[in-house]
């Protein structure tokens, strides 16, 4: 079955970025827009990669709702640390491609900034300007990490530099990586397939403990090393190419990644013939969305075993209540949520992209509890309604209402 239905990317869009049909080295000089229109100087180092959200979620489910504002072509700014334990167990082929999606994304963005001032620095060495101690600096952290130490000259690294430290094809990667663990289900600890020494001794598949680290580690390979030179040739060659011809053309040049495997090749191809691959490579990141700020206050509920004070969040305004406790992965044993109505009325709230299970206390405008929601679980879309007009609810851990003993008729105090 194939995943028609994903999203897309472009090899050198990557959504917010605007950069050159084909590099000449005296021509286009490259731009960089992006949505927030944001400061990066990668030469002092104030920021390395572009905003986002990492994260280590704890099953698939909340994976899903991470993902959730996921279009066809776009994707929201979210990198993933480590597959939940159960995903292996349960798979699934299209979520998998998101998440590798955008590790490559992020890290094409951060190969794109580095080209961007590499060009700046040929264009300094080729009129005769002087560069300062932090780009020279900058220049040979990238001589180490993209090993270019071999080359003896300055010129002659710049122009190493220029072939290597470029972006990646995403479906390219996302096939690889769907061959080497079969869509997130196995090998999770070499999800690229890099090999190398280990311990000096053995040389074998590299294992990682993070997704970030490894597909940092994937992109210095591919970058850097010395028998994939035919790839980055072809990857010059084809720059200039659109999406629909991309998909596919890169693939033969991966010969060199596995170079004892004769099938290697043929096996990518496979694999891209089960995505999207036109859709993959035209992705582009969703605009970075504002963060909701909350008033904080104190809560008190009034119950047979006394009184109890929780600091609550108030969500008044629609993108408050839109909002909630959803993506919180942790709620502390007095901490909260409380929406309060300018009048009263039915209130129904789900869990749809709520990641802890909570209790939820409603009471009218006296204060009264009327209704009371125990253990309501992460991801339900059920409407938990409250039986009468209500002027509020009040969101709590799951588990509070039982350890307080909270029964309607208690009281919920708002001091003012």
């Amino acid at each position: 079955m194939k995943l028609k239905q994903i999203f897309g990317f472009s090899f050198l869009s990557l959504g917010l970025i605007c950069f050159y049909q084909a590099f000449q080295e005296n021509s286009i000089s490259p731009r960089l827009d992006t949505p927030q229109q944001e400061e990066v100087n990668l030469i002092e180092g104030t920021q390395q990669y572009l905003p986002g959200t990492i994260i280590t979620p704890k099953t698939t489910a909340d994976l899903r709702a991470w993902f959730s504002k996921a279009t066809r072509y776009q994707m929201p700014r979210v990198f993933v640390d480590r597959l939940p334990d159960d995903f292996a167990e349960k798979g699934d082929p299209a979520l998998f491609i998101q998440v590798i999606s955008a590790l490559i994304m992020r890290e094409n963005e951060q190969a794109l900034r580095e080209r961007i001032v590499l060009i700046d620095l040929n264009r300094k060495q080729k009129s005769g300007e002087s560069w300062s101690e932090s780009e020279t600096s900058f220049f040979n952290n990238l001589v180490e990490k993209y090993d270019a130490k071999a080359k003896r000259s300055r010129e002659s690294q710049l122009a190493d530099l220029m072939k290597k430290v470029d972006t990646i094809p995403v479906s390219m990667a996302v096939a690889q990586s769907a061959l080497a663990t079969e869509w997130g289900t196995k090998n999770l600890s070499h999800p690229f397939d890099q090999k190398g020494w280990l311990d000096n001794k053995t040389y074998d598949f590299l294992p990682f403990d993070s997704l970030i680290q490894a597909t940092n580690s994937y992109f210095k390979e591919l970058n850097g090393m010395p028998p994939l030179f035919e790839w980055r040739v072809s990857r010059d060659q084809f720059r200039d190419l659109t999406a629909k011809d991309k998909g596919y053309r890169f693939l033969p040049g991966l010969y060199a990644y596995m170079p004892w495997d004769d099938t290697y090749v043929d096996r990518l191809k496979t694999k891209a013939d089960e995505m999207d691959v036109i859709a993959i490579d035209a992705l582009t990141f969703l605009p970075m969305e504002q963060p909701i700020s909350f008033e904080t206050g104190k809560t008190i509920i009034k119950t047979q075993t006394g009184e109890h004070t929780f600091i609550t969040e108030k969500a008044i305004t629609p993108k408050q209540r839109a909002r909630g406790l959803m993506f919180r992965t942790e709620l502390a044993s007095d901490a909260g949520m409380i929406f309060i109505n300018e009048y009263s009325r039915p209130i129904g709230l789900w869990m749809k992209n709520t990641l802890i299970p909570l209790d939820m206390v409603f009471f009218d405008e006296h204060g009264k509890v009327t209704d009371i929601v125990e253990n309501a679980q992460p991801h339900d879309e059920t409407s938990h309604m409250s039986s009468s007009p209500v002027q509020g609810v009040i969101e709590l851990p799951a588990g509070t209402v039982q350890r307080l003993k909270i029964k309607s008729g208690d009281t919920v105090i708002i001091p003012r």
